[in-house]
């Protein structure tokens, strides 16, 4: 009886498995975070951190061309850190202390500073960890002081202006934890945008999504059970304790991102068998119901990997592990259609019995 049931269970789990596709990015960036689709949806924008460049792939994995120091002098990025698209362009973050405007051309056309010593008027100052564009600004997950008073962690806006603006929105209940702020430093796709409202995702013991909206915040619970818990990091010693960090982090099962495919939420979620086996999912989440309403298996079992969505394809990229120079290992993109997420939305599935996403 065991048996048949767990026959079934598999039979039911890889039913709806859709074709995609794979590209391996050529040459491969050495250290990247939350890459960006154009606004055609035909080219994948990756900011290569190592290099201070933003690589252009193509739906082949070739890179067509490589952005870096584009100038002139007082708009000029050297170290890039990721790029979001927002109409009409795009937007950068450069370094620690500011933004780039860019148009479609990736051409930048505007600074925004956030260090006040490089701005007017002075006094507030932010570390944006997460962050996506939001009317004439962003909305960020950070550290924030303003007016010269005390650093405090939460949820906050920063308005382009000029000038800059902050304001301050919610409080983290993990202010000052610094084991509770490593997985928001280790990957940039913990915030997402979707329609007038965003979403921040937040560990045990507030295990969630932090709902942002122009009335308020608000926590919504519903999420898969027993991926809310903050990964214990080793002591930090700077860069040359990164590749301990990264390992740890890739051996432990939680919450990895969030992303928007056609105007639904998803969760990206790694599991960690006692044994140490991965496995990868996909977790379609309705705020509205605050439930999960289908859970995929990814293709992949690597230590790290990340997920981002454009207008015609989703990538599934496989980071590979972080290497003791510094750089990823990286391995193939899986490419599944946005016209296959269609099909699919609310298909069921679930964390113990997962629909394969793609044919084998």
């Amino acid at each position: 009886m065991g048996l048949l049931l767990l026959t079934t269970l598999l039979a039911i789990g890889s039913a709806p498995a859709v074709q995609c596709r794979t590209m391996h990015l050529n040459p491969s960036p050495r250290v990247f975070h939350s890459p960006a689709w154009d606004h055609a949806g035909e080219r994948l924008l990756v900011v290569d951190i190592a290099a201070g460049e933003v690589g252009v792939y193509g739906l082949s994995g070739a890179r067509e061309r490589a952005i870096s120091k584009p100038g002139p002098e007082t708009l000029d990025f050297s170290t890039p850190v990721a790029i979001a698209s927002v109409p009409p362009g795009y937007v950068l973050r450069d370094g620690t202390s500011r933004f780039i405007s860019l148009d479609q051309s990736l051409k930048p056309v505007r600074v925004h500073h956030l260090n006040p010593a490089e701005r007017s008027p002075k006094g507030s100052e932010a570390a944006a960890f997460q962050w996506v564009p939001f009317n004439e600004g962003v909305l960020a997950y950070g550290d924030l002081r303003l007016d010269g008073g005390k650093w405090r962690t939460g949820v906050f806006k920063i308005a382009w202006g000029p000038p800059v603006r902050f304001e301050f929105l919610r409080e983290m209940s993990l202010s000052g934890d610094l084991n509770a702020k490593q997985p928001y430093l280790l990957t940039k796709t913990y915030l997402a945008r979707l329609g007038e409202r965003a979403y921040l995702f937040s560990f045990d013991p507030a295990y969630g999504l932090i709902e942002i909206d122009n009335k308020g915040t608000r926590l919504l619970k519903g999420l898969p059970a027993g991926f809310g818990g903050i990964p214990q990091m080793p002591p930090s010693r700077g860069r040359q304790s990164m590749p301990a960090t990264y390992k740890a982090f890739s051996n432990a099962r939680g919450v990895v991102g969030l992303s928007v495919i056609d105007g639904s939420l998803y969760l990206l979620l790694r599991d960690v068998a006692p044994d140490g086996r991965r496995r990868w999912l996909l977790a379609e989440y309705d705020p509205v119901k605050q439930k999960t309403v289908a859970t995929f298996l990814l293709p992949i079992s690597s230590e790290h990997v990340e997920l981002t969505a454009g207008r015609k394809w989703v990538a599934v990229i496989d980071k590979g592990t972080f290497l003791a120079d510094e750089r990823f290992s990286s391995g193939a993109v899986t490419l599944v259609s946005v016209d296959a997420f269609k099909k699919l939305h609310g298909a069921g599935g679930t964390v113990d019995a997962p629909i394969r996403l793609c044919r084998p």
